[in-house]
């Protein structure tokens, strides 16, 4: 597969072609234990590398011999599993794919013989699965090479426009809900992934932009920074506290409290 990526560039990009020639990527092959994958990649959404990687090993000790199997899953507490590090919805979420497959609603060991769009309604239909889980086992489970993941941003506005969820958002576009206002918190992990994100024009949704965290003093210093750099943009400024988010609905927008 890769071979073939090489012999693409060396025909139409010199520059990526020299870059390619410097690693030696091995070929992504079929899984055999896609349950298994899942686990990791729901572990490891919105963490870095080394903290899904630390996460995902407390868990496999925690299973212990049997292994990362669904029964293995359906025997563990959600207090335990978070113990691990993982987050309460992520334990849910885990269970939950455990639960689908042990039930016989989802078949993970013919799932390679779906297309890629039927792949992606199997799995999208657990809760906690989203987009960017099923491409990374679409590409690196199921070794389909032809797909592209879209950044986190992409796949939000594409979600939200297709009016499967809704938007809200405090931290600069970050809080994403859906009609149930409770929905809209979020824990550690998302919080982190939210500073992170410098999204001030709420995922392109609305027509100005957002200084988050206004009335919070540990945001003082880079709010200030951030309206300087903002300043020269013609498009006006909408300043939330910490306990406003923003609420877009048909077309719709209002401030609301959290």
């Amino acid at each position: 597969m890769y071979h073939l990526a090489k012999e693409h560039f060396k025909k139409f990009d010199q520059i990526l072609y020299k870059a390619a020639c410097l690693h030696n990527i091995k070929n992504i092959t079929r899984s055999r234990d896609v349950f298994r994958d899942l686990v990791s990649a729901v572990t490891g959404q919105q963490l870095s590398g080394k903290a899904a990687d630390t996460i995902f090993g407390r868990l496999e000790t925690l299973v212990g011999r049997t292994g990362m199997a669904p029964r293995s899953i359906l025997k563990l507490r959600i207090e335990a599993m978070r113990k691990c590090g993982l987050s309460n919805a992520k334990a849910k979420t885990i269970r939950t794919i455990a639960k689908a497959v042990i039930d016989k609603k989802l078949n993970l060991i013919n799932i390679h013989k779906h297309d890629d769009k039927t792949v992606v309604e199997l799995l999208t239909s657990v809760k906690g699965i989203g987009p960017w889980t099923v491409e990374m086992i679409l590409m690196f489970s199921l070794g389909r090479t032809d797909i592209f993941s879209k950044g986190l941003e992409d796949v939000l506005v594409d979600v939200v426009k297709s009016g499967k969820i809704i938007y809200s958002g405090t931290s600069a576009g970050s809080m994403i809900a859906s009609s149930d206002l409770k929905l809209s918190s979020y824990d550690e992990e998302e919080k982190d992934l939210v500073q992170k994100t410098n999204d001030f024009s709420g995922l392109g949704l609305v027509n100005f932009l957002i200084i988050p965290h206004t009335n919070n003093k540990d945001f003082a210093e880079s709010n200030v920074s951030m309206v300087r750099r903002l300043s020269d943009n013609l498009q006006p400024l909408i300043f939330l506290d910490d306990n406003r988010a923003l609420w877009v609905e048909n077309g719709k927008l209002e401030i609301v409290k959290v």
